[in-house]
């Protein structure tokens, strides 16, 4: 795969920064001439390959899902990555709205997480490209969210 799935997931972080409501992705299914009966995959040695390139595009970039066996879209690993991003996207929203909900310690990690993923997205081009340190970040976003929800249980005020 030339474009890394990182690319795909940090869609969401760069709209969070950028107060994109939505974008368009070209195509999900363009599958041309190629068969739906999936013989175009191969898997020697047990890694999964395929042949497929479409008008000297690169393989598969801007497919979201591929023929599957009976005709029916199979999702790609881009496409579940897109939609962690989207989801990671919501979680930035759903932190936006409760920070002064958040006890004062929190609320400076909050800011920083909203401002731009705390250095997840510097700009359209430049952005996080470890899973690892993405994935760290969310786990954040899913903390203070969680902080807000047992404040909010047990009745607490932000300090």
């Amino acid at each position: 795969m030339e474009n890394r799935l990182i690319d795909a997931r940090i869609v969401g972080w760069s709209a969070f920064k950028y107060d994109v409501s939505g974008f368009e992705y070209w195509n999900m299914t363009s599958w041309g001439k190629h068969p739906a009966d999936a013989s175009w995959i191969t898997c020697p040695d047990g890694v999964l390959t395929t042949a497929w390139t479409y008008e000297r595009r690169w393989s598969g970039d801007g497919y979201l899902a591929y023929p599957g066996p009976d005709g029916r879209p199979i999702n790609s690993l881009r496409f579940e990555a897109l939609r962690d991003g989207l989801e990671d996207n919501e979680l930035l929203r759903m932190l936006r709205d409760v920070v002064p909900k958040l006890a004062r310690a929190s609320r400076a990690e909050a800011q920083r997480l909203l401002a731009d993923g705390d250095g997840a997205v510097t700009n359209m081009f430049v952005y996080e490209s470890d899973p690892t340190r993405l994935l760290a970040r969310r786990e954040r976003l899913l903390a203070l969210l969680e902080e807000v929800n047992r404040r909010g249980r047990a009745g607490g005020r932000p300090r």
